[in-house]
């Protein structure tokens, strides 16, 4: 497991000690200002190297992984990047993955 947290905030600082701290554009995303602020006064922590992180990892997953594991979902890869991405090429068959016509929404936090 990635991210072993025993509670949400210790698995807010464990998240942060790999991907870095939140720089506030990356903040921008967050629709309270409480959230905001709680995760600005979290550690700052740099972004740690993935390659490094996880040894002996196939190089298409540690890219994956890099483009997955981002805060803000605007950086994030999409669901269809992810389907065409080269680790799941594999996998991947267009004729078995249906479409969501509508878009949905996660309006809450």
């Amino acid at each position: 497991m990635i991210h072993p947290g025993k509670h949400y905030v210790h698995q807010l600082k464990l998240i942060t000690k790999l991907i870095g701290a939140l720089g506030d554009s990356s903040l921008r995303f967050f629709r309270k200002d409480n959230a905001r602020k709680y995760v600005k006064q979290l550690p700052q922590y740099p972004r740690q190297l993935f390659s490094i992180r996880f040894p002996n990892t196939f190089a298409a997953a540690v890219d994956l992984l890099e483009r997955m594991l981002v805060f803000d979902p605007i950086e994030r890869i999409t669901v269809n990047e992810v389907l065409f991405h080269p680790y799941l090429a594999p996998l991947h068959d267009i004729n078995e993955e249906p479409i969501c016509l509508h878009p949905f929404s996660f309006d809450f936090q």
